[in-house]
C-alpha cells in the first residue's frame, strides 16, 4: 500500500542530512569555480553521449536535453556567483583585523549568518554568504570599498565600465547572463515582459517577444563555460594583485602588525598564485 503524501513530506526532513564533505578545491575560489563549471559541463556531455549512442526516440531525447541544458546553465552561473562570494570572503578575512576604517559596511550583515560562522572562524564567509552577488554594479561597489587603500575611498573597479576598456565586455556579458538566470530561476525559463525589456537594453537590440521560453543549444553552454572560466581567472588575478597592494601599504605603515610571509603564504594558497607583500614573496 502506498503511504499518504504526508508521509513523504516527513521524509523530506532528512534532506539537510544528505551532505558530503566539500572537495579539496573548495579552499581556493578559482579552483572551486573550475570544478563547478567542469562538473556542470560534464553532466551535459555524459547524458548527450549516452543518448546519441543509443540513437532512439530522438524527439523525446532532444526535449529532455533542452531541459537539462537549462539546469546546467543555472549550475554554471551559480558556480560563478559562489566564486565571487568566496573571493570577497578571502579579502575580508585578510583585511578585517588589519584596518580600522568602515570598508566592511559595503557588505550587508545578517546577524544570524554572522553568529553561525563564529565557530568556523571566518568573518569573510559570514559577511558574504548571506547576500546575492548577481549584479555587476553592486559587486563593483563592494569590491571598490573592500579593496580601498587605507584612508581612501577606493579606486578599484573589478569589472570595468568604461567603453574604451578592453575588458568592458566581461561585465556586459555577466549582466546578460544574470538577467537570463533570473528568468530561468524565477519564471521557469519564461521570458516575461520585464525580462524582455531588460534583455533588449542589455544586448542593444530587440529581444525575443515576451512569453517565450528560453531554449539553449549545446554550443550556448560551451560559450558560457568559456566566458565564465576565463573571466574567473581574470578576476582572480585582478583581486590578488590589488590585495598585494593594499596589504603592502598596511604593512609599510605598521610592520609589526602582521607577519607578511605568513599572510602571503595563506593568500598564495587561496588565490593559486604567488603573492608578494612588502617585498616578501610566497610561495
Amino acid at each position: 500500500m502506498i503511504p499518504p503524501v504526508k508521509y513523504f513530506a516527513g521524509l523530506l526532513k532528512n534532506l539537510p542530512s544528505r551532505l558530503v564533505s566539500l572537495p579539496a578545491q573548495a579552499s581556493s575560489p578559482l579552483s572551486h569555480l573550475r570544478l563547478g563549471l567542469d562538473e556542470a559541463w560534464g553532466l551535459h556531455e555524459y547524458v548527450r553521449w549516452n543518448v546519441e549512442r543509443k540513437g532512439r526516440h530522438k524527439a523525446v531525447a532532444e526535449r529532455n536535453q533542452h531541459r537539462l541544458r537549462t539546469l546546467v546553465f543555472i549550475s554554471m552561473v551559480e558556480a560563478f556567483e559562489r566564486f565571487i562570494k568566496e573571493l570577497a570572503a578571502v579579502c575580508v578575512d585578510a583585511l578585517a583585523s588589519r584596518v580600522v576604517d568602515d570598508r566592511l559596511k559595503a557588505l550587508s550583515i545578517d546577524p544570524r549568518s554572522l553568529a553561525a560562522h563564529f565557530g568556523a572562524g571566518s568573518l569573510g564567509r559570514a559577511l558574504t554568504e548571506g547576500a546575492t552577488w548577481l549584479e555587476v554594479d553592486q559587486t563593483n561597489t563592494r569590491f571598490k570599498k573592500l579593496l580601498a587603500e587605507p584612508r581612501e575611498d577606493g579606486r578599484f573597479i573589478l569589472f570595468p565600465i568604461g567603453k574604451r576598456d578592453p575588458d568592458v565586455w566581461r561585465g556586459e556579458a555577466l549582466d546578460l547572463v544574470f538577467q537570463l538566470r533570473h528568468a530561468v530561476v524565477h519564471n521557469a525559463g519564461v521570458v516575461t515582459a520585464f525580462d524582455a525589456q531588460k534583455l533588449a537594453a542589455l544586448i542593444g537590440a530587440a529581444a525575443a517577444p515576451a512569453g517565450g521560453r528560453l531554449t539553449l543549444e549545446r554550443g550556448d553552454l560551451w560559450y558560457l563555460l568559456s566566458v565564465l572560466r576565463d573571466t574567473g581567472e581574470w578576476a582572480n588575478e585582478r583581486v590578488a594583485e590589488e590585495m598585494q597592494k593594499v596589504l603592502t601599504t598596511i604593512h609599510k605603515d605598521a610592520p609589526a602588525s602582521f607577519d607578511a610571509g605568513v599572510v602571503a603564504a595563506d593568500l598564495a594558497a587561496k588565490f593559486g598564485r604567488s603573492i608578494t607583500i612588502d617585498g616578501v614573496k610566497k610561495p
